[in-house]
């Protein structure tokens, strides 16, 4: 009974009848709970949490540094880079055009933007705004061309050429989920050829200035000097200390929004008031549905809406440099939740999953209860597994008891159900693995390990060219390694992973980003190379 009345003390202070979430305040437990998450070390880049509820400001700290290099105190009118969250501004504006009567969720995109390729299928704005197009991610692909976002300054034009550029799809529009930045970033285009004139000016007068933001607004240039704007880092556990991480953006739609946490909150409540109008309210929180008639998380509003418990959630997160964001509403209880942080290794899920807990009275942090596997279980499981209509894969290892993918653990909560983080492995019965992250659900089979000699190797080098990518790669074998050169002094090593019939797979790490090169032999004995990274798959290169 004491470790009950415990918990119960951590929980906001309020009452649940008729269906009705009524007005509450943070115990101290909660405040306490919330300050010790959000606590720095000395030296520590910082962070920034406002929570409303209604439309009353009722926690809003600061802790860490604004600047290392100054030690800066962070501030809670700090300005910071929403990433991802400028999505939810990109989606109301083009919202704000359909309630115009100026565009609509079924115009085909390229009425809009007629150097998009005819991918045989129609691409619609309901696509771009639920994330369902397949269109690659053109920021992804920077990282295979070399030329990754975070150390060139793209320009809308840049972005708009590498995305139309591509060929090919990662999936016929409106059969699957993926998140791509190249939706958001079209979206801009679209409403600049619409109106006339400059997204950035047409979204701050029709979205941003009703709101009465006193920060909050569209960059226009990284280098412009924004006051109060803090600095971002990331921490190297290979050095073990922070560095700088610099921002070149010159893009909106996918990301580009300045805002304080207040500038979030207000943004949130604006829509909960309803001041935004019924019609794009409701909009805002469709979530999208599939071809086959399943509905998914990512709404027409640039936001997910999900469940916490029994709470519904809207929520988006963001990360862009150094700079992660987040922002979420639970509309039964009338709670707001913005926290902005300038660490890229700060873990804003645990924030979240403090506010859950706060919430709902349950510990969402806490495993599922899990059941041991046995020795043959595990055996079986060992090995490497390939997409089977994609182009990833990936490895299980045993580390004793457990399974483990790199350094996460499965943990088994059904003899056929595997759960690491938010993600779910279903085992089979024909012995294929469906992966389950967010809305994307993704099959993988198993594949024998490649273990190559110096003369397959051999039979590999030559000069690869890619169009899409503007990409010729020279692949040479140095020190009993095959190495991929984009340039001479700008290579990647390509680790044999796995061989399925006449197909050779080789993973690296492309300016950071997991790539797999995979090789295969035609009967006429002409070599075939496809290199895929997250979210841009199946680049095609012709041996020369």
């Amino acid at each position: 009974m004491i470790m009950k009345r415990e918990w119960c003390s951590l929980l906001l202070i309020f009452c649940f009848y008729n269906g009705c979430w009524a007005q509450f305040s943070l115990s101290r437990g909660g405040v306490a709970r919330l300050d010790s998450v959000l606590r720095r070390d000395m030296g520590k880049p910082g962070v920034v949490l406002a929570i409303s509820s209604g439309n009353e400001l009722i926690y809003e700290k600061a802790m860490g540094l604004a600047s290392l290099e100054w030690n800066t105190p962070m501030t809670s009118d700090a300005v910071f880079e929403a990433g991802s969250v400028s999505k939810q501004f990109t989606a109301a504006t083009v919202l704000k055009l359909i309630e115009q009567k100026r565009l609509s969720l079924d115009d085909d995109v390229r009425k809009y933007v007629p150097e998009l390729p005819d991918y045989g299928e129609e691409i619609t704005i309901r696509h771009l705004l639920t994330m369902t197009s397949g269109l690659r991610d053109w920021r992804n692909i920077t990282y295979l061309m070399g030329k990754a976002t975070f150390a060139c300054a793209y320009s809308q034009s840049d972005a708009l050429e590498i995305i139309c550029r591509q060929r090919e799809l990662n999936f016929a529009p409106g059969t699957k989920y993926s998140y791509s930045n190249s939706n958001y970033d079209l979206l801009s285009i679209i409403v600049y050829r619409i109106t006339k004139e400059p997204f950035v000016k047409f979204s701050t007068r029709e979205v941003l200035d009703p709101v009465g933001f006193m920060h909050a607004k569209w960059r226009d240039n990284a280098l412009e000097v924004v006051t109060k704007k803090v600095d971002s880092y990331r921490f190297s556990e290979a050095a073990n200390r922070y560095f700088t991480q610099d921002l070149l953006e010159r893009t909106h739609g996918a990301a580009g929004m300045l805002v304080t946490a207040a500038d979030l909150i207000k943004w949130s409540n604006h829509w909960a008031s309803g001041k935004f109008g019924e019609t794009l309210g409701k909009l805002r929180e469709t979530r999208g549905r599939l071809i086959d008639g399943s509905e998914i998380a990512y709404a027409y509003g640039g936001v997910r809406v999900t469940n916490l418990g029994r709470l519904r959630e809207v929520t988006h997160s963001g990360l862009v440099a150094g700079y992660r964001a987040w922002l979420a509403y639970y509309p039964e209880a009338e709670v707001s939740v913005a926290c902005l942080t300038n660490d890229r290794s700060f873990e804003i899920a645990k924030v979240r999953n403090i506010i859950g807990e706060l919430l709902t009275g349950e510990r969402l942090a806490e495993p599922k209860s899990l059941v041991a596997m046995s020795p043959s279980q595990l055996a079986d499981l060992r090995g490497i597994y390939k997409g089977v209509d994609h182009f990833q894969c990936f490895e299980i290892k045993t580390d004793g008891a457990v399974a483990v993918i790199g350094k996460d653990t499965l943990g088994a909560i059904a003899k056929d159900t595997l759960v690491s983080g938010h993600t779910t492995y279903i085992l089979k019965p024909e012995g294929t693995i469906a992966v389950h992250a967010a809305d994307e659900v993704r099959e993988y089979k198993k594949v024998n390990a490649y273990n190559p000699t110096e003369k397959d190797l051999k039979a590999l080098e030559g000069r690869y060219v890619n169009d899409e990518l503007s990409l010729d790669l020279e692949l040479k074998v140095k020190d009993g390694k095959l190495v991929a050169y984009r340039k001479a002094h700008d290579s990647m090593t390509l680790n044999p992973t796995y061989e399925d019939g006449h197909e050779a797979g080789f993973y690296t790490l492309s300016n950071g980003l997991r790539a797999l090169f995979a090789f295969t032999r035609s009967r006429d004995g002409h070599m075939g190379l496809t290199v895929s990274i997250p979210r841009a798959e199946h680049f095609s290169f012709t041996k020369h």
